[in-house]
């Protein structure tokens, strides 16, 4: 069997008490999970993995694809994006339309969550 060296350990042991102290301090706020797709395997059923990296944070579920973002600036990139053509806006500067988009971002599920990254 091989141990896990000092520094491994107290990584653990910070990463642990945070997820903690994050649930205690927020009962009611769901927590979500990302895993690096490329560390999913397809082979198993279940597949181990390591806490990464958790923080409380928003969620900004997209009305216009399957994604979720994690920051709004995120989500109103995206939207700038998807809506570049739509003659909707056509008329507006640059500064106009980012906000039209702020608030469309607005308008989209969000909410505070404990978010959780894992992976190998």
């Amino acid at each position: 069997m091989v141990s896990m060296n000092k520094k491994e350990c107290m990584d653990i042991l910070e990463q642990n008490k945070e997820l903690l102290k994050l649930v205690e301090e927020n009962p009611t706020l769901p927590m979500v999970f990302f895993v690096d797709s490329e560390d999913v395997c397809d082979d198993y059923s279940y597949t181990f993995m390591k806490l990464r990296r958790v923080y409380k944070g928003i969620i900004y579920e997209s009305t216009i694809n399957d994604a979720v973002y994690i920051s709004k600036e995120d989500y109103v990139e995206e939207l700038c994006d998807y809506y570049s053509d739509d003659v909707r806006y056509s008329n507006l500067t640059a500064e106009e339309y980012e906000k039209e988009m702020q608030k469309e971002a607005d308008k989209a599920p969000h909410y505070e969550a404990i978010i959780v990254y894992i992976g190998l």
